[in-house]
């Protein structure tokens, strides 16, 4: 059975310009109405929304790995945080 793996904000990166960018994309391409108003996820900090449209969008996408990019913002991670 493969790994569990969670795409993720890196939480190193300090350039976040791309970012909103990014975040829209990933919602525009998934679902992401649970981290917006009123869902379950709502009240997340940035780096917690911008991890959940990421990871969202790389479901999708059937977890590959190179759908875990967005400009060099989000990396691959096995732990769920």
């Amino acid at each position: 059975m493969p790994e569990k793996q969670w795409c993720i904000l890196d939480p190193d990166v300090t350039d976040l310009h791309c970012l909103a960018g990014s975040v829209d994309y990933a919602c525009s391409l998934s679902d992401c109405t649970a981290a917006l108003g009123y869902g379950s996820c709502n009240g997340l900090s940035l780096q917690g929304n911008a991890s959940y449209a990421f990871i969202m969008y790389c479901q999708v996408n059937n977890q590959k790995d190179w759908d875990c990019d967005f400009s060099g913002l989000a990396i691959l991670t096995d732990h769920d945080s």
